[in-house]
């Protein structure tokens, strides 16, 4: 008899836990939709943004000599958009890039350009390098790619893009 009412007890208790569980489970999802239907604010939520356009974003220098000291590359872009451009920062990966912009507001349909000076002496082989261009747009941020193969040998092909 105390078996069978201690069955009946853990069996009873298994039912009220489960039970809890299941309403704190509809209650998390009834949490869960709540912060999702909530609005996502974005940082630029008070600021224009527009659309920007890159001629090409990556740009593959081919070869050059180790004796060279810097290779140069020039991405050229365009504010696609209808309201004034702003490029707000450019940031390369490495402390070896030296970076160039244009700067200030850039009027719909106008363009400009991010210039990388890459510092390839102390280096052999390919190289690839990121630089992140940071804009007041829809999609905040750009990645453009320089890829360059430094050889040991005189300067075999082109080393800008100018």
């Amino acid at each position: 008899m105390m078996i069978r009412l201690s069955y009946s007890f853990f069996i009873l208790l298994v039912f009220s836990c489960c039970s809890e569980k299941k309403e704190r489970n509809e209650d998390d999802k009834k949490e869960q939709s709540i912060e999702i239907s909530a609005p996502i604010l974005n940082e630029n939520s008070n600021k224009k943004m527009t659309e920007l356009s890159f001629k090409s974003k990556l740009l593959d220098l081919g070869e050059v000599s180790k004796k060279d000291t810097t290779v140069i590359a020039i991405y050229e872009f365009t504010n696609t958009g209808t309201e004034d451009l702003i490029i707000e920062n450019v940031n390369p990966e490495c402390s070896c890039t030296n970076v160039e912009f244009t700067k200030g507001k850039i009027s719909p349909n106008e363009g400009g350009i991010v210039k990388l000076s890459f510092n390839i002496k102390d280096k052999i082989g390919k190289q690839k390098l990121d630089a992140v261009v940071i804009a007041n747009t829809e999609d905040k941020f750009y990645r453009l790619l320089l890829k360059v193969m430094i050889v040991e040998s005189e300067h075999t092909g082109s080393y800008s893009n100018l």
